[in-house]
C-alpha cells in the first residue's frame, strides 16, 4: 500500500459529514445523520463522531456519505 492510498480521505479530518447509506443493518445510525470526522485510519475507514453518539465508521466503497458545510 502506497502512502497515497493511505491518505486518499485524510482531507476528512475535521470536516462534517452527513451519513447517505450504511449497509449495516445493525446500526442506529440512519440517513441524515450527521457528524465530525475524527481521524482516517490506514486502510481508509473514515471514523466519525457520530451527533447520536455512534463512533461507527465510513467504509468508502461501502457507505455513502457527503461532506456538508
Amino acid at each position: 500500500m502506497t502512502t497515497r492510498q493511505i491518505r486518499k480521505y485524510d482531507f476528512l479530518t475535521g470536516k462534517r459529514v452527513r451519513l447517505i447509506f450504511m449497509n449495516d443493518i445493525h446500526t442506529s445510525l440512519r440517513t441524515g445523520d450527521e457528524g465530525t470526522v475524527k481521524y482516517v485510519d490506514a486502510i481508509n475507514n473514515i471514523h466519525v463522531d457520530w451527533d447520536n453518539g455512534s463512533g461507527l465508521a465510513l467504509i468508502p466503497g461501502v457507505d455513502l456519505w457527503e461532506e456538508i458545510e
